[in-house]
């Protein structure tokens, strides 16, 4: 979400205009935060399309967003596709359950179509870890994420992630996209973000105190960080010998 939303104010300055496919909020299972539709260029035009309701949904053992608007998604993007006046599909999303679409469009179209990968889609890690550490309904969402990526990454016609890694596993999954366009760009931090704070007046949900050097973590979090943090808190450690300044933080 915040990819496309962070980057439209520049798709224009570079020659494109964009439009928006989206799931109405009132049909996602997150927390709405009412400043970032605030960061979305008035010009710009967003479509909204209904899921089918997780009261009834959530019956059957479903809650992918993906699924939910699939119907819905299609139907809007084939209206709009007919049009003729698009020459790109970009998706940037990690509701990888729509990404399917592209593959179809561009077959009913001819429109290409580019996939922002921000996490892996089939995710083979959690077949490395013991069953009692697999998410819920993990069987069932690996096959159908190995099977949706399978009809989709044969035909797509350029790649961005986040990381250099997740393209390479693509490309050396499907051979036949080895030479398709390609590019690593990494999550940015976008100066309009910290104006609209600014504009808005947007107070912090934490107290801080001001006499502290105030550190915030915004992520996830979980047993899979261990090393990671465990490099961080130990160099901190270290810092801390030569660095009494840092006794501050917090």
């Amino acid at each position: 979400m915040h990819r496309v939303r962070q980057s439209l104010p520049y798709f224009k300055s570079l020659g494109w205009e964009a439009e928006v496919l989206a799931v109405s909020p009132e049909f996602i299972e997150m927390g709405q935060d009412k400043f970032l539709g605030e960061s979305i260029p008035s010009d710009i035009r967003v479509h909204m399309v209904n899921a089918y309701s997780t009261k009834y949904t959530r019956k059957l053992g479903l809650g992918n967003t993906g699924i939910r608007a699939y119907r819905q998604l299609k139907a809007c993007g084939n209206r709009l596709l007919r049009s003729g006046t698009f020459d790109l599909v970009y998706f940037s999303t990690t509701v990888f359950a729509c990404m399917p679409l592209g593959a179809y469009w561009k077959k009913k179209f001819g429109i290409p179509f580019v996939l922002d990968i921000q996490d892996p889609w089939r995710n083979d890690y959690f077949l490395s870890v013991p069953k009692n550490e697999r998410p819920p309904k993990f069987w069932f969402a690996y096959r159908l994420d190995s099977y949706l990526e399978k009809i989709t990454l044969p035909f797509v016609d350029g790649l961005i992630a986040v990381s250099q890694g997740y393209i390479d596993t693509l490309k050396d999954r499907y051979p036949s996209i080895k030479d398709i366009p390609e590019m690593t760009l990494t999550f940015g931090a976008p100066e309009l973000d910290f104006e609209l704070v600014e504009r808005l007046n947007v107070q912090p949900k934490i107290e801080f105190d001001k006499s502290l050097i105030n550190i915030v973590y915004i992520g996830r979090g979980g047993h899979d960080m261990k090393d990671s943090l465990t490099l961080v808190f130990e160099s901190f450690k270290e810092l801390l010998k030569t660095n009494n300044e840092l006794n501050k933080c917090r």
